[in-house]
């Protein structure tokens, strides 16, 4: 009976771990995919800023 309360104990700590470095990844995605987006609307600005330099030079 003893072993089966550390089994189980383990399997709840397993699992905690487990849902732990799940959200823990989730979180490290969402933010490389704000730095992501972060990059892109930059690239837009510097975009537009040089069609629109263009724009002025026709």
């Amino acid at each position: 009976m003893k072993d089966d309360k550390k089994i189980k104990s383990k399997l709840e700590q397993t699992e905690n771990l487990k849902k732990a470095q799940d959200a823990f990844d989730k979180h490290e995605i969402g933010k490389a995919m704000n730095n992501v987006q972060k990059v892109k609307s930059d690239e837009n600005k510097e975009l537009t800023k040089q069609a629109n330099a263009l724009q002025g030079e026709i």
